[in-house]
């Protein structure tokens, strides 16, 4: 067969599955520039081979080589402006403008030294979009019209979107922020009208695509991870519905605990339709400074259902929270210590108003506390009559049958409660 431009012209699909290999035997007979210039040649010749290409399939299960990479920069460059689906696990170098008008589906991986913007992308047609890799420095404008309102950007087709930061470096300083576009602090609203399927992971707190606003109307899945601050990205939710989501936040000594509370109160608040929401918060600092810092009365999560905090809680601590998250069903905490600001009689224990039927700890034993070692554990079990299961991670026995012997009369809730200790 001969060889030439117009050899397999009806092709528009092409899956390429790259196999990692040892070529220092090649480069032993070749120096590395000859290597690149033929690898360029044959992804050249290939493009001329297929030129009508529109369905674009290249993965690598292993780290990428420099050779590789250029292979992939030139095939996904040279069939860009006709791509209807694009999906590379390679990270490329970008010199294309844009991609075609009718792409649908838009699946990257980006250099973690790249830093660049990607091909102009048609929002108004693209139906799902993943982008993984080094995100920090993305923006919103590889999507913004030429023309009009830039600033305002409709997705009238996208479904779903997933933005995965996995450069495990340090999110961009504060210095980063001094460039051209995040220093003029260019904000973009969009809509998403038909999205029902949303995935945030790994966000810093001065990440470029936090400058923006998402307006959704019914999300079946949202799956959050990172700063707090990528929770205001979904600030129009009052006005949509939200019928799954886990939010996986953490909190930093060093953070600005305004800011804090006001993005989970606005996303989990009173206005926000969500059949079930799942928070989680992983407090990194010492338990002297989070018992300091931690002032439950702030929180307005009214729509939350399941809550875990890694970090310890007064008994005082926990009983404002559980009052302020009425639909909550399932907490787990590290710890529940003795709180001596906190009345905590066996006695005379007040009902907390509180759904939940699920109580999970990792630990309660206060040292300094021995002869009442189990009491906060005893009261707030005693104050939630709605409580069905109980679960204990600790070394020392709790004698729950015991437990259960002495209050059932009062409190007939703890004979039917599930117990488990590991």
């Amino acid at each position: 067969m001969r060889c030439g431009s117009d050899q397999w012209p009806c092709v528009r699909s092409v899956d390429i599955w790259f196999q990692k290999y040892d070529i220092s035997n090649v480069l032993d007979i070749i120096d590395s520039d000859e290597y690149m210039q033929a690898t360029s040649a044959f992804a050249e010749y290939m493009v001329k081979a297929i030129p009508n290409v529109n369905n674009l399939d290249m993965q690598l299960f292993n780290d990428s080589d420099k050779h590789l990479k250029q292979f992939c920069s030139v095939v996904s460059n040279s069939y860009a402006h006709r791509l209807i689906s694009y999906n590379c696990s390679i990270p490329v170098v970008w010199t294309a403008n844009a991609f075609s008008p009718e792409l649908r589906h838009l699946s990257v991986n980006l250099d973690i030294n790249g830093k660049q913007a990607l091909p102009k992308i048609n929002a108004a047609n693209i139906e799902s979009i993943k982008l993984k890799g080094d995100i920090s420095g993305v923006s919103w404008k590889s999507f913004a019209s030429n023309s009009g309102d830039s600033a305002s950007i409709t997705f009238s087709n996208l479904k779903s979107l997933t933005v995965r930061h996995t450069n495990m470096e340090d999110e961009p300083a504060l210095a980063d922020k001094n460039d051209s576009e995040t220093s003029n602090k260019e904000y973009f609203a969009l809509r998403m009208p038909k999205l029902n399927d949303i995935t945030l992971h790994g966000i810093g707190n001065n990440f470029r695509i936090l400058n923006a606003s998402i307006e959704f109307r019914h999300l079946k899945n949202a799956y959050i991870h990172g700063s707090h601050s990528v929770l205001n990205l979904l600030g129009n939710a009052s006005k949509a519905r939200i019928d799954g989501c886990t939010v996986d936040i953490s909190l930093n000594s060093d953070a600005d605990l305004d800011a804090f509370y006001e993005a989970p109160n606005a996303f989990f608040g009173s206005s926000t339709k969500i059949s079930h929401a799942e928070l989680i918060i992983a407090i990194n600092m010492d338990t002297d400074v989070c018992l300091q810092k931690w002032d439950s009365r702030r929180i307005e999560w009214t729509n939350l259902h399941m809550l875990t905090v890694y970090n310890s809680f007064k008994l005082g601590a926990v009983v404002d929270m559980l009052a302020r998250v009425p639909k909550l069903t399932k907490l787990e905490v590290a710890a529940i210590l003795f709180d001596e600001a906190f009345e905590s009689r066996l006695d005379r224990v007040e009902p907390i108003s509180t759904n939940i039927n699920e109580l999970y700890l990792h630990a309660s034993i206060d040292d300094d506390r021995k002869e009442a070692k189990f009491d906060s554990i005893k009261y707030l079990i005693l104050a939630a009559p709605s409580l069905k299961k109980f679960k204990l991670w600790m070394y020392e026995d709790f004698d729950h049958a015991l437990f259960v012997e002495e209050y059932k009369d009062l409190h007939p809730h703890v004979a039917n409660i599930a117990w488990e200790q590991l």
